[in-house]
């Protein structure tokens, strides 16, 4: 039945449930925070992003969680001047792989499709809290229903406005990219405590 489902949804389901777990392994012995966990990934040493993003942008998400480490993340969180708690690791845990993914997702299409991150936030912003909240619950349920969610990815892309993939290959670069950029602000919007 799988096999029947067009290639789109089996990326975005692919994502989703790497994002999902990844996010528990990343950062599973993590405290938890409260805040921004971008702070973190400013935290962590430039050529350890650089070889994270780097791995990422050749081999996708799962290629990017292999060369990720973050080894105190109790310490940054500290440095961040957030205040961490143990009872809420897994939230750390997801908000920080969402950070990763959204960095990730940045890169490529900065580096593909010359588009800012600003813009990026712009188009996030601008699908609404409800087409949000679709790939939030997704993320925090870990949910195997992810139909809508390839809704919301199709709308984030046309809202980016750019010219039509090339080919087929391209195409499938653009779905996992753009399902790591907003798999990451889900993530970070479902775990990251209000500030």
């Amino acid at each position: 039945m799988l096999s029947e489902l067009p290639r789109f949804n089996f990326m975005t389901r692919r994502l989703i449930c790497a994002a999902v777990l990844g996010a528990g392994v990343l950062f599973a012995a993590a405290p938890a925070l409260a805040g921004d966990t971008g702070c973190l990934w400013d935290r962590m040493p430039k050529k350890e992003t650089r070889a994270a993003i780097d791995a990422g942008l050749a081999g996708g998400p799962d290629a990017m969680q292999e060369k990720l480490v973050f080894a105190d993340v109790r310490a940054a969180a500290a440095a961040c001047g957030l205040d961490a708690s143990d009872e809420e690791s897994s939230d750390l845990s997801n908000a920080a792989y969402g950070v990763a993914l959204q960095k990730l997702g940045e890169a490529w299409f900065e580096t593909n499709l010359k588009i800012a991150p600003d813009k990026l936030d712009r188009a996030w912003d601008h699908l609404g809290e409800d087409a949000q909240a679709v790939v939030k619950r997704a993320m925090h349920d870990r949910s195997r229903d992810t139909d809508s969610v390839d809704g919301v990815v199709e709308a984030f892309t046309r809202l980016l406005e750019t010219a039509p993939p090339a080919d087929q290959a391209e195409a499938d670069k653009r779905q996992t990219f753009t399902g790591a950029y907003i798999s990451g602000r889900a993530l970070r919007a479902a775990y990251e405590p209000k500030l």
